[in-house]
């Protein structure tokens, strides 16, 4: 992508004093499963899961899903994609 004149004297500008555009600042610590919740209670489409915490927990999950085999997903907040540094 080419700039046009203008907007690269602003950029350089810009980061000549210390301006520079770094990019969007998220504050997002959501888990998978607070959000597929917030999701779900806005009308959208989520696949079933169970939140557990403890072993105890998701063997209780097990039981309520009640089949034969059941897939079990940690979580943890790890800065997005690649970037839990």
């Amino acid at each position: 992508m080419l700039l046009s004149s203008s907007i690269a004297r602003t950029v350089v500008r810009r980061a000549i004093n210390g301006k520079a555009n770094i990019g969007a600042v998220r504050y997002l610590n959501l888990h998978e499963y607070q959000s597929a919740q917030i999701m779900s209670e806005s009308g959208v489409n989520v696949p079933f899961g169970i939140a557990a915490h403890s072993v105890e927990e998701a063997v209780a999950a097990a039981k309520k899903i009640g089949d034969d085999e059941v897939v079990i997903k940690s979580q943890i907040l790890a800065g997005g994609r690649g970037l839990g540094k």
